[in-house]
């Protein structure tokens, strides 16, 4: 991309701008102007973070931590969810977990999760869902509550959280669910669920769901699962 195609992005940056500043920044420190640089863009993240503007306090936190600035990292990502930004508030509530002992990392990813979801923030919808289905937390487990959250995320179309509807239903739901998890099954595989691939190959097999046995089919997601194997980007914990 050429700078002269930003400049009017540019303008407005120096003009303080906050949203101009990120996306200027953003621009910078992703080499799309060119050599990436990142020092040139954590100036950028400054200026609109130091006035308050979330995302801004929010990409700041990414950059400084890929730079092994931990400690400021967490204090910007700290400030963005206290402006109830749902992308801070969803990975604050990654970290709690990560790094708190156990209840209490729990009860603070699960309110920040909520907060984010309410704001229809997906991820955070369908993280919730992957807790209350985790043998990991068997005090909060609930699997009807965890489908009800992929459901709802899967319908407004993330794809991962109609992966994991499509299979929770399967396993757990009654039979008008498990006949619903092919078409969730179905949605998720068609772009490029490895999981959904491998459930579908399974129906097929075995006939399940209300499905008849089927070779054809079989083979079909048998090799769609070795095509998306090296794409899969996200993994469900093993419960099957």
């Amino acid at each position: 991309m050429k700078k002269s195609q930003f400049e009017h992005i540019i303008a407005r940056a120096a003009d303080g701008d906050p949203f101009a500043q990120v996306f200027y920044g953003y621009l910078l420190e992703n080499g799309m102007l060119g050599k990436a640089d990142g020092d040139a863009a954590q100036s950028w993240y400054e200026k609109a973070a130091q006035i308050g503007f979330a995302p801004a306090q929010y990409a700041l936190s990414i950059l400084l931590d890929k730079k092994g600035e931990h400690e400021q990292a967490l204090m910007w990502l700290k400030r963005g969810a206290d402006s109830e930004y749902p992308p801070a508030l969803t990975m604050l509530g990654d970290w709690y977990l990560a790094q708190r002992p156990k209840s209490e990392g729990l009860r603070d990813a699960i309110a920040g999760y909520e907060k984010a979801s309410t704001q229809g923030y997906l991820i955070a919808t369908y993280k919730l869902a992957m807790l209350y289905w985790d043998d990991r937390y068997p005090e909060i487990k609930d699997v009807p509550k965890a489908m009800k959250l992929a459901k709802e995320a899967a319908d407004l179309g993330f794809m991962e959280a109609s992966e994991l509807y499509g299979i929770l239903a399967m396993d757990f739901g009654d039979s008008s669910e498990k006949d619903a998890a092919i078409s969730y099954l179905k949605q998720a595989e068609a772009r490029g669920s490895f999981h959904a691939a491998n459930r579908l190959s399974i129906i097929y097999e075995e006939g399940l769901c209300g499905e008849a046995k089927s070779p054809k089919k079989t083979r079909y997601y048998l090799r769609r699962m070795k095509k998306l194997a090296p794409l899969q980007k996200f993994e469900l914990r093993p419960h099957y």
